[in-house]
């Protein structure tokens, strides 16, 4: 009877932890199903050139339900390559915390870095941005032309993981990816409308 026992023990415990790897693998397979349907939205939305702005700030409200982040933002240097209205301002979508006036600092200081090409993850004591924030702080350069005019970036992740991973890195490259080309496009869109 002990060997039944405990055979049947190892039966209980093998078959929680086949649910709970089935119930890990449906979770990230809705994550990654919402994931592609937000890209979708995304580039529906940057396909059209209309009121850029508002375009830009759907897609940060995306991003941030999304992803699980407790806000979400682009914020723009004052390149002369940049449409007018959007030259020198930061959209968000959620609340940073922290002070207002620190935080909207930092992130016009890195909206203004001169990099081409970085992800990254700041982290508080490390940096400015992610101390005034009181907490991580997850980046990524908007460029058009191959010249830095901003940067995407996001902070307050929350969720069951409330890590910053690799897969939300590389979505989160992506999309500051389709928000260059969006502006490249809208720009020479508004260059073509003012010659007619």
């Amino acid at each position: 009877i002990v060997g039944l026992l405990e055979q049947s023990h190892r039966d209980l415990s093998k078959a929680c932890e086949d649910a709970r790897l089935l119930e890990t693998f449906s979770q990230r397979l809705v994550q990654a199903y919402e994931e592609n349907q937000m890209i979708f939205r995304v580039m529906r939305l940057l396909a059209s050139h209309n009121a850029p702005a508002l375009q830009l700030e759907v897609i940060c409200g995306q991003i941030r339900d999304v992803l699980k982040f407790g806000w979400v933002g682009v914020a723009f240097n004052n390149s002369p390559r940049l449409l007018e209205d959007l030259r020198g301002r930061t959209i968000m979508a959620g609340t940073v915390p922290g002070d207002p006036a620190s935080v909207m600092g930092g992130i016009s200081r890195l909206a203004h870095e001169a990099r081409e090409s970085w992800t990254n993850i700041l982290s508080v004591g490390s940096h400015p941005l992610a101390t005034a924030c009181g907490g991580e702080v997850l980046c990524d350069p908007v460029t058009h032309d191959g010249v830095t005019i901003g940067v995407l970036l996001a902070g307050g992740k929350g969720g069951d993981d409330a890590e910053i991973a690799s897969p939300e890195m590389q979505l989160f490259d992506a999309i500051a990816d389709f928000i260059g080309t969006f502006h490249e496009n809208a720009a020479r869109f508004a260059e073509q409308r003012a010659m007619a």
